[in-house]
C-alpha cells in the first residue's frame, strides 16, 4: 500500500472566499449490499489497514471546503479527489498559497 492515512484541516486565509477551511480526508471505497459501492471516511489506522468489509483498491483522498455560520458548520463542498497525498497537498497549496501542514501516518 503506497498511500498513507491523512486527515487535516487547513485554514483559508482569503477574506473574500466563503470557505473558511479546507478539509483533507482519507476515504475508502467499499462494496455495498445492493451490488454498488459506497465511499466512507477512514477514521482509524485499523480501518485504513483492514481489508475487511469488501474494500476496493487502496484508500484515496478528498478535499472539501467548509464554512462556519454562527458557529455552525455548513454542508461540506466537494472540491477534489486525489489518488496521491502529494497531489492533494499541492492542490491545497494552489488554493491557499501556503504549504499545508497535515499529519499523515
Amino acid at each position: 500500500m503506497s498511500n498513507r492515512l491523512c486527515n487535516g484541516l487547513v485554514k483559508n486565509n482569503n477574506p473574500k472566499s466563503p470557505i473558511d477551511y479546507f478539509e483533507l480526508i482519507t476515504v475508502r471505497e467499499y462494496n455495498d449490499y445492493e451490488g454498488g459501492t459506497i465511499i466512507e471516511k477512514v477514521t482509524s489506522a485499523e480501518q485504513f489497514l483492514s481489508d475487511d468489509w469488501g474494500a476496493i483498491d487502496e484508500p484515496f483522498y478528498r478535499i472539501y471546503g467548509t464554512r462556519y455560520l454562527d458557529d455552525v458548520i455548513s454542508t461540506p463542498i466537494f472540491l477534489g479527489e486525489f489518488t496521491s497525498i502529494d497531489d492533494a497537498k499541492q492542490f491545497l497549496y494552489y488554493l491557499t498559497g501556503e504549504v499545508p501542514q497535515v499529519i499523515s501516518y
